[in-house]
């Protein structure tokens, strides 16, 4: 069992939480499938499911942030079962979350106020709620307000009510490593069943999509990453980084080629720039690093592995502006559409109409390129002023506990989270499918003023 000083929560209570969710989604589909119309059958499960995911999270609120991010996942099997609507799955789940952080605030006593780190993301709201006036797809804009409410602001509110709280926040860390080995186990089980029969192309597992159990894998390596470090046990610390492996080739499987690279810079990052070491280690364990990440690269799929392979020889389609559909084409897109209407954009879900003549893209792939296409000068300035926020954030921290042996948990997993999810936003999703960036965003600024005020406590004794 891994313990953080002064925690008095273990993984049991986790697991219990997080495989309780599992099976209970299992149950759902079975009973589903042998009671098609006993609709009362399913209700008294789902309500079931309801009290006991509740009990959990009014202790553990920080628990379900993290799933929330995460493993959304596990959960769109049994409400796709129960009929809920694909866009609308993620609500059960959050509005149990709402009302235990609600009692959180409530038992914690904590003063709500406007903090000024909530202006950029408020900002963010209000231009994609007035660029629906003048989007010429107002119906994907609105869906698009939704999302960003349901996923980014709420995320992003929701850690900055930890702001002081240093064992919940470090909690974050260790919830993302107990995650990480329920996805991580139930993944490759699934893995080696579908394979042989031919089923694994681009590996996805459940409601995860291949894109989101990649970008998912890449947050519980970080976590495993630094808690690695932190522990003194050589026995655990040995089994924490040989997870790593595993989790490299859940992410080659997928195919998604972003969520890899990111990984790797963010290891990168993580050895130069973080770690304190001797720059012989550093280098001996680059090279490490380097040579297992290929032997796991070479007993991946097919199918999963020529993508890599077609994108290292530029031969990949995504880099050919002549066909549709292509990151190089729609990037082009995004340019033109910019240029077209500089001041304010095309609207909230204007790229889609746009775009619609020449691609099938219903937006660019890129999170900076989106925002100006969709919101010209405006939302380039607000997209840009934020991302430089955070970046400022992340070199202050770096730079000021660079000496330290056992940096702070919590900052830095934000840190690394905010950086892995900015470098997948650059091709991948768009400002509603990126909840990871205003997770890592929150995350490192809750923990950076934690830090100073933990620092303010101890200087005044």
């Amino acid at each position: 069992m891994l313990n953080y000083k002064n925690r008095d929560i273990s993984f049991i209570v986790y697991a219990i939480f997080i495989m309780t969710a599992f099976f209970s989604a299992r149950l759902i589909l079975m009973f589903t499938n042998l009671f098609k119309t006993e609709s009362m059958l399913l209700i008294i499960l789902a309500v079931l499911i309801i009290i006991t995911v509740f009990v959990f999270l009014i202790k553990y609120p920080e628990a379900g942030i993290v799933f929330y991010v995460s493993c959304l996942g596990f959960l769109d099997p049994p409400l796709e079962a129960i009929n809920v609507p694909e866009g609308m799955r993620a609500l059960p789940f959050a509005i149990i979350l709402l009302f235990a952080l609600i009692i959180y605030i409530g038992k914690e006593r904590k003063a709500i106020s406007f903090e000024k780190v909530y202006i950029l993301p408020v900002s963010i709201l209000i231009l994609l709620i007035a660029g629906l006036l003048w989007s010429p797809s107002p119906i994907y804009g609105f869906h698009k307000v939704q999302a960003y409410i349901l996923y980014n602001l709420f995320i992003f509110l929701g850690v900055t009510l930890f702001r002081g709280d240093k064992e919940r926040l470090n909690n974050m860390v260790f919830v993302s490593v107990l995650l990480g080995i329920i996805v991580l186990i139930s993944s490759l089980i699934s893995f080696f069943i579908q394979e042989p029969l031919g089923v694994a192309k681009r590996f996805r597992f459940m409601g995860f999509s291949s894109l989101s159990l990649a970008r998912s894998a890449g947050l519980f390596t970080i976590s495993y990453l630094l808690i690695a470090r932190l522990t003194d046990s050589f026995r655990m610390k040995a089994l924490l980084y040989g997870m790593i492996p595993l989790f490299l080739f859940l992410i080659y499987t997928t195919g998604s080629r972003m969520p890899a690279i990111s990984i790797f810079i963010v290891f990168l990052v993580y050895l130069t720039l973080i770690e304190k070491r001797p720059l012989l280690q550093k280098i001996v364990f680059m090279i490490v690093f380097a040579v297992i990440s290929y032997g796991v690269f070479l007993y991946t799929p097919e199918d999963p592995r020529q993508r890599y392979i077609a994108l290292y020889q530029g031969e990949d389609i995504e880099l050919d502006y002549r066909y549709s559909g292509s990151r190089r084409n729609v990037y082009d897109i995004g340019v033109q559409a910019f240029l077209s209407y500089p001041l304010i954009g095309l609207g909230t879900g204007g790229f889609s109409n746009y775009s619609a003549v020449s691609d099938n893209k219903i937006y660019p792939h890129n999170l900076i390129l989106e925002v100006a296409s969709e919101f010209g000068v405006i939302g380039l300035s607000v997209i840009v002023v934020f991302l430089f926020f955070n970046f400022v954030i992340a070199l202050k921290s770096i730079f000021k506990y660079r000496e330290f042996k056992k940096k702070p948990l919590a900052l830095f997993f934000g840190i690394l989270t905010f950086l892995l999810a900015f470098l997948n936003s650059m091709t991948t999703g768009d400002i509603t499918d990126n909840p990871m960036i205003w997770f890592g965003s929150a995350l490192m600024w809750t923990a950076w003023k934690t830090e100073e005020l933990t620092g303010e406590a101890n200087s005044e004794r």
